[in-house]
């Protein structure tokens, strides 16, 4: 019965995570500047998981990397946040992230996805065994010129365990 407890709880959290990814994405790309101000200062945004800290990694300068790479990059624990673009549209650079996962020995696809109705923003969330869990978000331009890719590791103690994280 608890495994069956703690994976709703799981997935409440990854649904709530990627709800708040999605909203971050649309407020970004809406016009130049938002609809927020750019300062993080006085943000409150609140959930299980340290939501501030996953947008303002989405957002900042992740370390540069690629699809070839990327869990070898964020496997040393010191790298938070990796990120590139590519060429084209989203759909090759989505394949290629979830066939790294899938070759990678215990990841587990949690939940992926379109977070939008064009098309142009995907996201997924991956649990690595009971230590991590890796949030991706890949956008498309408009003219399906370029796709940037943005994948942030979470671990489990630095968001105070998983039976804290999940409720």
């Amino acid at each position: 019965m608890r495994r069956r407890s703690d994976a709703a709880r799981a997935m409440g959290v990854l649904g709530l995570l990627c709800a708040t990814i999605a909203f971050w994405a649309v407020v970004r790309t809406v016009g130049p500047g938002g609809l927020v101000d750019a300062s993080t200062d006085d943000r409150t945004d609140a959930g299980v998981l340290d939501v501030r800290s996953v947008t303002d990694m989405l957002d900042g300068s992740p370390q540069p990397s690629s699809s070839d790479r990327f869990l070898d990059d964020l496997e040393g624990g010191d790298v938070e946040a990796v990120g590139w673009t590519a060429e084209g549209d989203l759909v090759e650079p989505v394949e290629d992230i979830l066939t790294a996962y899938r070759d990678a020995d215990g990841t587990t696809l949690v939940v992926s996805g379109y977070l939008d109705l064009k098309g142009n923003l995907w996201g997924a969330a991956v649990r690595g065994g009971s230590d991590w869990v890796d949030v991706v978000v890949v956008s498309v331009a408009e003219d399906a010129r370029e796709t940037r890719v943005r994948v942030v590791r979470l671990h489990a103690d630095e968001q105070g365990g998983w039976d804290e994280a999940m409720g």
